[in-house]
């Protein structure tokens, strides 16, 4: 059974866009160039936070692999299409 900061939720959002959650576990090993942003933030969580970036959906999939290369367990794709609450 994975540990909560081994998790990794994967929302998709919008049309070609994913919002993705992840869990301090990235910070520890991350080469993929889309996964800068999300470096340099999950730096600041110190107690096991979650941090969401908007990937591109092509980049969605790497990000996705490699988080299974991590060991990571991705969580259930939810559709988040037409959501009262859109972000920006």
């Amino acid at each position: 059974m994975a540990q909560p900061d081994e998790t990794v939720r994967f929302v998709s959002w919008r049309d070609g866009f994913h919002k993705i959650a992840f869990t301090k576990l990235l910070r520890t090993s991350v080469s993929h160039p889309g996964l800068k942003e999300a470096h340099d933030a999950t730096n600041h969580l110190m107690g096991g936070g979650v941090l969401e970036v908007v990937v591109r959906s092509g980049e969605q999939e790497a990000l996705v692999r490699r988080a299974e290369a991590l060991g990571a367990v991705p969580g259930p794709r939810q559709q988040d299409g037409d959501s009262s609450c859109s972000p920006g």
